[in-house]
């Protein structure tokens, strides 16, 4: 005779913010076309998370952090991508990438004049090396960078700054990380809207790669840039997650 029984125990399932885990659900998103896919990288699928960028590592990381439990819980999606970005962060070169340009013309700089800056492929790894990042008299930054006090948002604002904004103002200084510090001369508009197309500004040779003259501020805002003629396009996906709402169906009960 067996004097000892097998023991089953238990556990919840893993429980995600914003999106379904459910197979059944899961099957209806793509049977119905609500999705492009298995692959459709909202899908908390293996397919969909690698379409997504996600590395292995993030993921061994978050199930590692997640554990096992007998309760019922939500996690929170923004775990998950913060397990990634804590992978990515070590282990990603980085480069310079404008999603929404905002042309900038540096009036004292020479027309067909290039200068080459060496930037570190990664702020923490040294072995990786340096990469050559060329400047220019027009280069393109983010339009996000730009408070524009007397545009579309300066309005929305009521004219006041938003809080904690350290980055470019009218008739304020920017630096544009390892190369310059720059101020703005003029804003030139679009004439329908009022947002601003072209930045003229006026570059300091003296605060090249990080230098502060003696006796001058340090310029508190550091901007990322990209130079006009040796841009490259390209196309970048941006995902959100699966579902507006943290629990799909818990009011309605209808996920969809």
């Amino acid at each position: 005779l067996v004097d000892r029984l097998p023991r089953q125990i238990e556990f919840s399932r893993l429980n995600l913010k914003y999106t379904v885990l459910s197979k059944r659900k899961l099957i209806k998103l793509v049977e119905d076309k609500h999705v492009t896919g298995w692959d459709d990288p909202r899908m908390p699928t293996l397919s969909g998370i690698r379409r997504r960028g996600v590395p292995p590592a993030a993921i061994r990381l978050f199930c590692e952090r997640m554990g096992i439990s007998k309760s019922d819980s939500n996690i929170d999606f923004s775990i998950m991508e913060d397990c990634t970005r804590e992978v990515m962060d070590d282990a990603s070169p980085r480069a310079f990438a404008i999603l929404e340009p905002l042309k900038v013309t540096i009036t004292n700089w020479e027309d067909d004049k290039l200068e080459d800056f060496a930037v570190p492929r990664h702020p923490k790894r040294a072995e990786l090396g340096d990469r050559t990042v060329p400047f220019g008299k027009t280069v393109y930054i983010e339009r996000g960078d730009f408070f524009d006090l007397e545009g579309p948002e300066g309005i929305a604002n009521s004219g006041r700054l938003p809080k904690g904004f350290k980055r470019f103002l009218p008739d304020g200084k920017v630096r544009l990380k390892y190369a310059y510090v720059i101020s703005c001369n003029e804003i030139i508009r679009d004439p329908e809207t009022n947002e601003p197309v072209e930045l003229l500004c006026t570059y300091y040779p003296e605060t090249r790669a990080g230098n502060t003259p003696e006796g001058e501020a340090r310029v508190k805002g550091i901007i990322q840039w990209v130079e006009a003629s040796s841009g490259t396009k390209c196309k970048v996906m941006q995902y959100d997650r699966l579902f507006k709402t943290e629990e799909p169906g818990k009011e309605s009960g209808d996920f969809l």
